[in-house]
């Protein structure tokens, strides 16, 4: 049975109220995170800045077009360390941010760097020497495009062997994102979430 719409209004109204009230005084809390140290935190509405959508070079599309960063640079240029730019100018933040997510594209991850620079069954793939030399912007684009014009084929066959969907390469690179995010967690400080981009099909 649905509640009568004024009903839901004067709830809703009631909501906003109490959520914008302010606190009689203001009080600190400690929490203990999971490695048991102790870290002091206002429960109020303080505003924290980070991001949540970074590529490293185990996304196909950031590879293609220069990026060589790991996932470690990502956080320790998220933590306002100076980091290489692909295109060779040094990059460093004005300003540390409070938290951040590597987010590499969940397919095909890590595929075309193994095809561009491991010695794995990928790096035999035309996509392999077409990634290995890449120059100019130009080149990038035309690799971009060979990837692009591969995906529409599988969709076209999905009975096809996708051979860039590689279960081994994209364990091994999950767990590098994994590790790369718990190495930089700092509770209280610098707040990392492990993380990928999904695309459905």
């Amino acid at each position: 049975m649905k509640a009568p719409r004024h009903y839901v209004l004067l709830i809703m109204l009631a909501a906003t109220i109490v959520s914008c009230s302010k606190p009689e005084r203001l009080e600190t809390q400690t929490i203990a995170d999971t490695d048991s140290r102790m870290i002091e935190r206002i429960p109020l509405r303080s505003a924290f800045f980070g991001d949540l959508h970074i590529h490293t070079r185990y996304s196909f599309d950031a590879y293609l077009m220069g990026t060589r960063a790991t996932p470690d640079d990502a956080y320790r240029f998220g933590k306002g360390e100076t980091i290489e730019h692909a295109s060779g100018v040094a990059m460093k933040m004005r300003k540390p941010l409070d938290f951040l997510a590597v987010t590499d594209h969940g397919f095909y991850l890590g595929a075309v760097r193994a095809a561009a620079e491991g010695d794995g069954p990928l790096s035999q793939l035309e996509l392999g020497r077409i990634a290995r030399s890449i120059e100019t912007p130009a080149d990038s684009r035309a690799a971009f495009a060979t990837v692009i014009r591969y995906l529409q084929q599988m969709s076209q066959n999905p009975g096809q062997e996708d051979v860039l969907d590689d279960a081994g390469v994209a364990k091994t690179t999950w767990q590098d994102i994994i590790d790369a995010a718990q190495r930089h967690n700092d509770p209280g400080n610098f707040t990392t979430f492990i993380g990928y981009e999904y695309t459905s099909s």
